[in-house]
C-alpha cells in the first residue's frame, strides 16, 4: 500500500535538499571568509600570550591557596602593587619618591601615601 501524503512530503523534502545543496558553496565561503576576518580580529595565540602574562603577573595561580582573612589582605596587597606595575598613570611612575612612602595614619585608621 503506497501513502501519498508520505511520498508527496519525501519528494518536497528531497526538492528542499537539492536546492540547500545549491547554497551550500556560498555558505562555505561566507563562513571561511568569517573565520579568517575572526582570526585576524582577535588572533587566538596573541590574546592567550596576554591572557597567561596577566595571570602570572598577578599570581592568580596561587589564589586557591588563600585560606583565611589575613591571606585575603595579602593577596590584595600583592594584587594592588601588581596593577600598580602595569598602569602607567600610577603612582610608581609619576610621583616623586618622597610622595611614595606608605604608613599607617593612626587617626584616620587607614594606610596613606
Amino acid at each position: 500500500e503506497v501513502r501519498a501524503d508520505l511520498l508527496h512530503d519525501r519528494l518536497v523534502f528531497e526538492q528542499e535538499m537539492c536546492q540547500m545543496l545549491i547554497k551550500l558553496p556560498l555558505f562555505m565561503v561566507c563562513l571561511f571568509c568569517f573565520l579568517v576576518a575572526l582570526m585576524e580580529l582577535a588572533p587566538a595565540a596573541a590574546v592567550h600570550n596576554v591572557q597567561r602574562h596577566l595571570r602570572d603577573h598577578f599570581g592568580l595561580g596561587g589564589l586557591s591557596d588563600v585560606k583565611t582573612t589575613e591571606g585575603i589582605y595579602q593577596y590584595v596587597e600583592k594584587f594592588e602593587h601588581a596593577n600598580e606595575e602595569l598602569q602607567a598613570t600610577s603612582a610608581k611612575y609619576w610621583c616623586e619618591h618622597r610622595y611614595l612612602d606608605q604608613h599607617w595614619d593612626e587617626m584616620l585608621h587607614v594606610p596613606v601615601r
